[in-house]
Formats: structure tokens, sequence, C-alpha cells
């Protein structure tokens, strides 16, 4: 399992400690593609907890909480140019 697979199953577990979202504005939406069918599922969005890092509200967790991502996660980001 790669890096930010990881992190994308530990936010839909709801059970690690976290933060809450900001009130930037800044998201990205994160979707997974099926390969074998070609649907769509909306997993959450990569924001901003009220610390400034990089988190993932997961859709699917029922909370206003959101899972803050780990600096070799980040850092991962970052290196395709992602950023908030």
């Amino acid at each position: 399992m790669g890096l930010f697979e990881k992190a994308l199953k530990e936010a839909a577990e709801d059970k690690n400690d976290s933060s809450e979202i900001s009130e930037d504005l800044k998201d990205y939406l994160i979707e997974i593609k099926y390969s074998n069918c070609g649907a769509w599922y909306s997993f959450g969005r990569l924001v901003k907890n009220l610390s400034g890092e990089m988190s993932l509200d997961c859709y699917d967790a029922n909370t206003v909480k959101v899972y803050t991502l780990d600096k070799e996660e980040i850092g991962l980001l970052t290196s395709k140019g992602i950023s908030l």
C-alpha cells in the first residue's frame, strides 16, 4: 500500500487524532477512479486544519474533524506541486 493510500485509509477510519477544519476556503476535491469500471468515488477534500496543516476531510467520517497528514505525506503532495 502506498503512502497516500495509507493516509486515505486512516482518515476514513475516524479513530485517529484529528483536528477541526480551518475557515480557509482553499481545498482540493479527492476522487478515486476505479480502473475496471470507470466509476468515480468522491472520498473527500484536502483542506487545512486549524493549525494550517494539510488535512483530509473524509465525507464518510460523519464528523466535523479532519485527519491531519504527517510530514512525509505532506512532503509527497508538495513534491507533486500540491499546496494549499
